[in-house]
């Protein structure tokens, strides 16, 4: 068999190279739908709960509906994609086409996988399979290894809560979000209950729903979510209240503590020593004034503003616009100057005077009656004095005749 020259050889390789280089773009852009998660293989305890994020991405240059589904899950267990929180079961998404040139990308959808085992789930591995189709046809897939252990991960039932401590201002109801978790391998019906202290009122809601519940029926290896709302009696004060909140049935039960720290009510408070708001100025002079700034709350206030709303030309000065702060039931003056227009014609005139901080503000209504100025009733008393002399000439002129 004769050899070919090594010229031929070195060009059908290069056309290969360059064959590949260009189809290898080819297959890459025709590619319209992909589905990646950062974890494909992960290790658990028989019974534990597996999440893992997903995202699903459109490649496509158009708009695409997916619909999304599980058909392989192993025996014993329940396999849902979905939304972390709130938590929502997704079997369908939307997502827009891609745009090189955008810089926030609304192409892809982050989700959540989610597989939930019963008791009955022997250990080894279980094989997910997760589909992504477009009404075009055009698919994508993702294959999950779990591998059980030997252990059994802790049964019974466990509650648990994200964030078991919340602060708020008194008078304000609390909202608690926690998981019940049934790991007892039989479907229950648990009962809700809670410890509080004197006069706090308690309620469940379930996760997306308004309506308060006693009891919950939850099937074995489910996660429940509820709305534990706990609201303060009247007047509360400051401080920090431990509140116990648990579920049993028959011989099994969970609690857990939560904590609602009150950080107290915020008010602020404006008036006069003698009550009146209203006084009198006269027109070009500045004239003094005192208000009363109370804070009416629990808690203290601080960083309070001092502004005026006042009809235009005239001038409000306060002795101190700002007070750093300002404890519960300790009153304070505040000294303001209020200055008419030299020309503000005689009569009743409304300013508003006003105390804001970042939790509270409060403002009041200040009539002020405008005097004429002195300078005039001057010249007015001239004006009848010359008027007055004028007649007395005139009347003496005429006794003569």
């Amino acid at each position: 068999m004769k050899r070919l020259p090594f010229t031929v050889w070195l060009r059908m390789a290069l056309l290969l190279a360059v064959m590949g280089w260009v189809l290898a773009p080819a297959a890459v852009a025709g590619q319209q739908l992909r589905m990646t998660a950062p974890f494909l293989s992960v290790a658990v305890d028989r019974g534990e709960e597996v999440k893992l994020p997903l995202t699903v991405e459109n490649l496509s240059g158009t708009a695409q509906t997916v619909a999304l589904s599980i058909p392989s899950v192993p025996e014993g267990w329940t396999a849902v994609v979905e939304r972390d929180f709130p938590r929502l079961e997704v079997r369908q998404i939307y997502l827009t086409a891609l745009d090189v040139e955008a810089e926030e990308q609304t192409n892809k959808a982050e989700l959540q996988f989610r597989a939930q085992p019963t008791r009955g789930v022997k250990p080894g591995g279980h094989t997910f399979t997760i589909n992504a189709t477009t009404e075009g046809g055009a698919t994508a897939s993702l294959r999950i290894a779990v591998f059980v252990g030997g252990e059994e991960a802790s049964g019974g039932v466990n509650i648990e809560a994200q964030f078991p401590v919340l602060p708020a201002a008194s008078g304000t109801a609390f909202e608690f979000k926690v998981d019940v978790r049934n790991d007892t391998g039989e479907d229950l019906t648990f009962e809700l209950l809670s410890v509080a202290p004197e006069g706090w009122q308690i309620g469940f809601e379930p996760e997306f729903d308004r309506k308060q519940v006693s009891t919950i029926s939850m099937k074995s290896g489910r996660t429940q979510g509820l709305k534990v709302s706990a609201i303060p009696p009247p007047g509360v004060g400051a401080g920090t209240f431990p509140i116990t909140v648990a579920v049993r049935s028959g011989d099994v039960e969970a609690e857990m503590g939560l904590q609602a720290v009150v950080t107290g009510t915020y008010d602020i408070l404006l008036g006069t020593a003698t009550g009146r708001l209203n006084t009198k100025v006269t027109a070009g002079q500045a004239s003094p004034f005192t208000m009363i700034v109370a804070n009416g709350g629990s808690a203290q206030l601080s960083d309070i503003n001092f502004f005026a709303g006042k009809p235009e030309g005239w001038q409000v000065t306060f002795s101190s616009e700002r007070m750093d702060t300002l404890d519960p039931q300790e009153p304070r003056e505040i000294n303001l100057e209020i200055t008419a227009p030299d020309k503000a014609i005689p009569g009743d005139y409304s300013l508003t005077i006003a105390a804001s901080s970042m939790l509270a503000s409060d403002d009041v209504e200040l009539r002020v009656t405008v005097l004429a100025t002195t300078v005039w009733g001057w010249v007015g008393l001239a004006i009848v004095v010359v008027v007055l002399a004028a007649l007395g000439g005139v009347l003496v002129r005429l006794g003569r005749r």
